[in-house]
């Protein structure tokens, strides 16, 4: 009996730690939390081609800069635009609408 009360509390424990994390409240914390904790590693692993199929680098706190002689692309418009990673294109910017969060 003891053990399985030790057992319910240890899960418990485990489990309101998620539960006090809090949600991005704004488009920019989101963008930041993408590259903290989901996007962090893409660019560097065989999933690096999330964007485009390009390889790319984190800059600042929550962007990058393609590298297009990694992957053959060739800009038509505005090359220093196409450069950056924007997280529109990664994720739609309806699913933050949908989820309340201010764009």
């Amino acid at each position: 009996m003891k053990s399985i009360l030790m057992m319910f509390l240890a899960m418990q424990m485990a489990t309101s730690h998620f539960a006090l994390a809090s949600a991005p409240t704004t488009f920019e914390q989101a963008k930041v939390e993408l590259r903290q904790k989901v996007y962090y590693d893409r660019n560097t692993s065989e999933a690096g081609d999330l964007y485009c199929g390009c390889d790319w680098k984190w800059v600042g706190r929550s962007g990058g800069r393609v590298d297009f002689a990694s992957c053959g692309y060739e800009v038509r418009a505005q090359e220093n635009r196409a450069q950056r990673i924007e997280w529109g294109r990664i994720e739609k910017t309806e699913i933050f609408v949908l989820q309340g969060l201010p764009h």
